[in-house]
């Protein structure tokens, strides 16, 4: 009698633990941290617009207006080069098309009268075509005599000074655009279950200790085998002048980001 009643009290509470671990189980999808208090992810604001501008030429820089960290409108230039030397070429090469094009002339009257053979006026051609090729790749190079903001931004460093000699390719100044900003995130590549492209979520600025609304943009096109991570970028709803690319913050997901 004794045993068969313990044998019963035993398997009432097996099936009562069984109830229980099944009402604590999370919703399939949603991680239990991020029902109950937000999941966080460090992240990192970025810069949509960066570029570290080159030029081709070979050149003694003239003007350098701006030094680190000051500001530029789109347009403005950046870095002024003495192209004389360039221009000079570039009129001895027009020069050289306007005396191809006459030379042409004259060949093709000669060949029309049967002075001139075929093959002499096909090479009074080509000259002319190398002539004009030479005449537009000057003009090009000219073209980067006076290099110009692309967007409005900010100077992230200067290579070159004035008065210095630049290099074919040699970065000469690196900006940053500071109106388009991003949030670049790493998170468990598990999160992928629940986050999704659209989903808001709060960003807390280290440096500022502000707290930005912002939104998942784009998700990384493949996860890191190794850490079982994945990255993840955001758009700032708003910012102010005093949120910085390379500024480092938490992302609060789930009740925050709902």
């Amino acid at each position: 009698m004794f045993r068969s009643g313990l044998v019963l009290l035993m398997a009432i509470a097996t099936v009562c633990d069984g109830f229980t671990a099944l009402a604590a189980e999370p919703a399939i999808g949603v991680p239990a941290v991020s029902r109950a208090r937000g999941a966080d992810a460090r992240g990192l604001i970025r810069a949509e617009q960066r570029a570290t501008i080159s030029a081709e030429l070979i050149a003694r820089v003239v003007k350098v207006p701006f030094s680190d960290g000051d500001s530029f409108k789109a347009g403005e230039p950046l870095i002024e080069f003495d192209c004389d030397r360039y221009r000079a070429e570039h009129r001895v090469a027009l020069a050289d098309v306007k005396g191809a094009a006459s030379q042409l002339r004259t060949d093709a009257r000669l060949q029309k009268h049967g002075a001139l053979a075929v093959t002499q006026l096909d090479i009074s051609k080509s000259k002319l075509d190398r002539a004009k090729a030479r005449a537009e790749s000057l003009s090009i190079q000219l073209q980067q005599c006076r290099i110009v903001a692309p967007f409005d931004g900010s100077v992230v460093q200067r290579h070159i000074n004035a008065f210095e000699l630049s290099s074919a390719n040699a970065p000469l100044i690196e900006i940053v655009g500071k109106k388009n900003v991003e949030v670049e995130l790493i998170v468990p590549s598990k999160w992928m279950m629940w986050l999704k492209r659209g989903q808001k979520f709060a960003f807390q600025v280290d440096e500022t200790g502000k707290t930005y609304g912002a939104v998942v943009a784009r998700l990384g096109a493949v996860a890191d085998n190794v850490s079982q991570t994945i990255r993840v970028y955001g758009r700032l709803k708003s910012t102010s002048d005093d949120v910085l690319p390379g500024m480092s913050g938490t992302a609060r997901f789930g009740r925050l980001g709902s």
